[in-house]
């Protein structure tokens, strides 16, 4: 019998398939080794890593030439720019955390070496630098390859990735992960958003929504939104967009990524049960009494539920068990409860359809006994699930009718935990000129006063004091003018917006902020160009106290300390970047938007200021 060897390697073949992962991890480099030009003591390469999809999260670390580890990187799948110098030896490992106690895994290392030489030429004229990906590069074509279509795909994944919503009662907690590093933007509305001219997805004008910053919290982002001082309506629904920019701000193409969804509060359902009555006095010195009771449970508002107790024979002294019930879906935060209680007498007496005021209520018939036992709960002090809680009331001390109300409420918040998703946009913004693409925030919160430089009339006086600026007599004769108020910033129409601490946000998003609220004629536009305006004033002011070239061009024109704040803001904007300004060469709609915000004399300066700094050809 004759056997092809084909046959006889078939079975061989599938056990190693079988016998191979489904999808191995992998931890690359551009191109290994990294080549370094003569003359150089580095080389440049970029790093790429992808766990997914057995693991949602891993750590990258890094030795140099067998020192100690260090951690280079975090994320489930992403790249970064590494730096090699010659003649060094680059080790990088991948590590993972398994099963519920997250014990820790090497999955795998690379090592990256450098060698003498020129890097690959780039393919085309659009080939990006570091962190960066060109199809038509052959720095991606030299090199692992086999490791190309992975960084393609990294780098062309969603910015966001495995989104969670998790709602409470009055809270929500939104998590995600991020390729990118920028400080990502969450907003929640009742209202569904819709995309605005741009094709931005946004939240109507004056819909309420709010905006905050979700922070990185175990290589995933996360926005807490009770940690963020903001209740949420129980029950309700509500609509959120995650908005995630691009690490790289010359990527008009790719400047941010949205992903929009909804998500309801869980419901809040509270059981009231009035267990007990003690009849303290009957009112009737020889007779029992005949007592009718009313049960109120948040009378006056939409969920009010009321309940009856009758009984003509009750004494003082004794216990009576009514076990009255009544259940109240949807209930609000505030619980208030009452009970009327009537003894008649043989009489006419019924009881009221509302809570008494006392039992001197003027409505009732002088023949009947009355009183009113009431209480007021808040619902917030009592957090969590099943939450039982007993409650007392006694009734009003004047009166001969005297009780006490026995009872307990209790809260149950049930319902789904999870948030729905109804879909991803990514937004492309189109942009002219040198300036940065327009990202429209919606609504965000300014940090308090102080967060962001703005100088008074005084401070201004003395910093021109200090340089012998012509610009210092004007400026002393406001102050003394002004009185206390020369010593406190000038105010800011900040509007309804809400941004984050000090120091989360790089302040140059705001002008960026600034200019998508002003595209939408949002409320938030008028605070965020001043807050941009105080920016690069600042900034601007401190350079001229440093640059006597800048500070005598600033004080020579004109005193007038608007010309001034606006010659501030273009030294800012156009200034000297080793000084700290942005180091812009060339004006564009941003820079001409800041400009012509200001007053003629503002403008006037903020010219003369462009003029100066676009002469001296500062270096980068």
């Amino acid at each position: 019998m004759r056997i092809s060897i084909r046959a006889m390697l078939l079975p061989v073949v599938a056990l190693v398939l079988l016998a191979m992962p489904l999808q191995a991890q992998t931890l690359t480099a551009g191109s290994n080794p990294v080549m370094v030009s003569s003359g150089q003591a580095s080389g440049a390469t970029t790093i790429a890593w992808k766990a997914s999809p057995d693991y949602t999260y891993c750590e990258i670390y890094l030795s140099v030439d067998g020192g100690e580890w260090n951690e280079f990187a975090r994320g489930r799948d992403g790249t970064k720019p590494a730096t090699i110098k010659l003649g060094s030896s680059y080790t990088f490992r991948m590590m993972v955390y398994e099963g519920q106690a997250g014990t820790p895994k090497v999955i795998t290392t690379l090592t990256v070496t450098t060698a003498l030489g020129n890097p690959p030429a780039p393919g085309g004229p659009k080939s990006g630098g570091p962190g960066t990906y060109d199809p038509n590069s052959k720095f991606e074509q030299a090199g692992e390859r086999g490791n190309s279509s992975v960084i393609k795909e990294i780098l062309k994944a969603p910015f966001i990735s495995e989104v969670r919503v998790q709602p409470d009662s009055r809270n929500v907690v939104i998590s995600f992960m991020s390729t990118q590093s920028t400080p990502p933007l969450i907003e929640i509305g009742k209202v569904a958003p819709a995309p605005d001219r741009f094709g931005i997805m946004a939240f109507g004008f004056n819909s309420g929504a709010f905006s905050r910053f979700a922070t990185e919290q175990k290589g995933r982002y996360m926005l807490d939104v009770d940690a963020q001082q903001e209740q949420l309506d129980i029950g309700a629904t509500y609509y959120y967009i995650i908005n995630v920019f691009n690490n790289n701000r010359n990527d008009t193409k790719r400047p941010r990524e949205q992903v929009t969804g909804k998500f309801t509060t869980l419901p809040q359902t509270v059981k009231v049960v009035w267990e007990r009555i003690l009849l303290e006095d009957d009112s009737d010195a020889t007779d029992t009494a005949e007592m009718t009771f009313k049960f109120f449970a948040n009378y006056g508002h939409p969920t009010r539920k009321n309940s009856y107790y009758k009984n003509d024979d009750m004494d003082s002294g004794h216990n009576y068990y009514p076990n009255e019930t009544v259940v109240i879906e949807n209930a609000p935060d505030h619980l208030s409860l009452a009970a009327n209680g009537v003894d008649s007498d043989g009489g006419l007496c019924g009881v009221d359809d509302r809570p008494l005021n006392g039992p001197e209520d003027t409505e009732w018939q002088t023949i009947c006994d009355v009183n009113v036992a009431k209480g007021e709960f808040d619902l917030t002090q009592y957090p969590g699930n099943n939450v039982t809680v007993p409650f007392r009331l006694n009734s009003m001390p004047h009166g001969d009718l005297r009780f006490v109300i026995f009872g307990r409420f209790e809260i149950t918040r049930v319902g789904s935990r999870h948030g729905e998703q109804t879909g991803t946009t990514s937004s492309a913004l189109e942009t002219t000129g040198p300036e940065r693409p327009v990202y429209a925030l919606g609504r965000v919160k300014l940090p308090p006063a102080g967060a962001l430089p703005s100088r008074s009339i005084c401070d201004s006086a003395r910093d021109a004091r200090a340089r012998n600026s012509p610009a210092a007599p004007g400026l002393e004769a406001k102050c003394r003018a002004a009185g206390a108020a020369g010593e406190k910033p000038p105010p800011l129409a900040l509007g309804r917006v809400k941004v984050p601490a000090a120091g989360t946000l790089p302040t140059l998003l705001i002008c960026e902020a600034s200019r998508g609220a002003r595209a939408r004629n949002s409320p938030a536009a008028p605070g965020l160009e001043a807050q941009c305006r105080a920016y690069f004033a600042a900034k601007g002011a401190a350079i001229a106290q440093v640059d006597e070239i800048v500070a005598e061009a600033r004080g020579a024109a004109e005193a007038d300390a608007l010309y001034q704040q606006g010659f501030d803001i273009a030294t800012g904007i156009f200034g000297d970047p080793a000084l700290g300004a942005q180091g812009n060469t060339a004006t564009g709609p941003g820079s001409l938007g800041i400009r012509d915000s200001l007053t003629a004399a503002g403008q006037r300066g903020f010219n003369a200021s462009v003029t100066l700094h676009l002469s001296r050809n500062y270096k980068p």
